[in-house]
């Protein structure tokens, strides 16, 4: 399975601006703390939590490495 059939995990690193998906000046990476059906919660490198709205799956093509994949 590649990374990108995997599905988004919590403990998963999203790297970098992610599409602007968690805000417009939200650049560090992200890592994946809960996940629902229609958002997702992640913590960035200053420990700050940040949450989206949608699919969680959109979220994929940003995970990187250092993560559960």
């Amino acid at each position: 399975m590649t990374t990108t059939e995997t599905p988004l995990r919590v403990g998963d690193v999203l790297q970098g601006f992610c599409g602007g998906w968690f805000g417009r000046n939200s650049y560090e990476d992200k890592r994946v703390e809960a996940i629902g059906s229609d958002w997702v919660v992640v913590r960035d490198d200053r420990n700050y939590p940040l949450f989206s709205e949608g699919d969680p799956e959109r979220l994929i093509e940003y995970r990187g490495t250092g993560g559960t994949e």
